[in-house]
């Protein structure tokens, strides 16, 4: 489309614990997450790597150890799959939503990195209302990226 969004991949490494309700809540720190589903599923980690997803051990052992500081039965508990996935970030920390230049008919959203779940609703929303009303926002528009 001759242009490239400022976009760079994320990885993200998280560990799942073979466990049973453990917890009934999410618990989250500074440094990792912890969710019931149904397994625990611990992860928070952020790495520029370029689209390297494998897996090192020595996150891995963060993530357990970080994890163990939040539910300390983590320590007992026998890991049944490590993944990794990648997330799409932008340098200044806004989603790129709206159309993209030249192409009015063509919208974008992406770059949402950790929040993308969290913040489809709204991002649903954005998009809705530019398709029906011709409405957008300024700062989470790609055109931010291509001033003249």
């Amino acid at each position: 489309m001759g242009f490239k969004l400022p976009l760079r991949p994320a990885k993200g490494i998280m560990v799942t614990f073979e466990s049973n309700k453990l917890l009934n809540t999410s618990v989250v720190s500074s440094k990792i997450g912890l969710v019931q589903n149904p397994n625990l599923r611990a992860g928070g980690t952020v790495e520029f790597v370029g689209y390297d997803k494998s897996i090192k051990e020595e996150t891995v052992k963060f993530i357990v150890e970080e994890a163990s500081k939040l539910l300390p039965k983590v320590k007992e508990l026998k890991i049944v799959e490590k993944w990794a996935g990648l997330r799409p970030y932008v340098d200044d920390g806004l989603p790129i939503i709206g159309a993209l230049p030249n192409f009015s008919n063509f919208l974008i959203a992406t770059g949402h990195f950790k929040n993308g779940f969290l913040l489809s609703p709204i991002t649903g929303k954005i998009i809705s209302d530019m398709i029906e009303f011709g409405k957008s926002i300024e700062e989470l528009s790609p055109k931010r990226f291509f001033k003249n």
